[in-house]
């Protein structure tokens, strides 16, 4: 956890230093990033990266490296009769790697549409009880170590010149959805035995996330 937090901190110190860069519009941005997913698990998550694009190109690359926590609910389990509510949590690292298309681009704000691919690297998985904070148990089999994902987004940005900044600043929104290539939780575990849990944990399982995000471009 502590190494996983020390290279997220080292990044974004790598990034400030280009926000004193020069005025005019640079081909490579850095983003500060959050966004929320509400389907399958929820959570959120935080992250640092680049924007590899001129404001007045047609396409845009983002790359980001994202933390988040992770929790899904479980309802009654046929496992464990004593304890009615179980819950799965879980981190991960990601790494969505996204191209964006320009629609009705002013200058450096804009709208656009997006696709691409995301590798989460998941850690720490844990079954506990709702019902009791000392029942725990670490996931083994039960969690994949990484799992990939497409991307489809749209959003805006709302660019720096409008309000007076460096045209490098900028505030974007966008919604997105990943589609899971594959699972980041293994139903069939041999050791978890998810499958035997029922409820909210069996829509962790879906292979779809929707998501709203915001970020910072400096």
């Amino acid at each position: 956890m502590k190494i996983h937090s020390r290279a997220i901190l080292a990044a974004l110190l790598l990034l400030l230093p280009m926000s004193t860069w020069a005025y005019g519009d640079r081909f490579l941005k850095g983003i500060i990033q959050a966004d929320y997913q509400f389907s399958g698990c929820s959570g959120a998550n935080y992250g640092v990266g680049f924007n590899i694009m001129k404001n007045d190109h047609p396409f845009a690359l983002q790359i980001t490296a994202n933390y988040s926590s992770l929790s899904c609910i479980a309802g009654e389990t046929y496992v464990t009769t004593d304890m009615n509510e179980m819950e799965i949590s879980y981190s991960r690292l990601s790494v969505p790697v996204e191209l964006q298309y320009k629609i009705l681009n002013d200058q450096d704000s804009w709208f656009f549409f997006g696709g691409g691919v995301v590798y989460h690297q998941n850690i720490m998985g844990r079954l506990n009880s709702v019902l009791d904070d000392s029942y725990t148990i670490a996931l083994t089999d039960g969690l994949n170590s990484y799992n990939l994902a497409a991307r489809i987004s749209f959003g805006m940005c709302l660019g720096g010149s409008s309000m007076d900044w460096n045209p490098n600043q900028g505030f974007g929104l966008k919604l997105f959805f990943d589609f899971n290539i594959t699972p980041p939780l293994k139903e069939y575990s041999i050791s978890d035995k998810l499958f035997d849990y029922k409820g909210p944990i069996e829509e962790a399982y879906s292979n779809t996330t929707f998501g709203i995000g915001f970020y910072y471009t400096f």
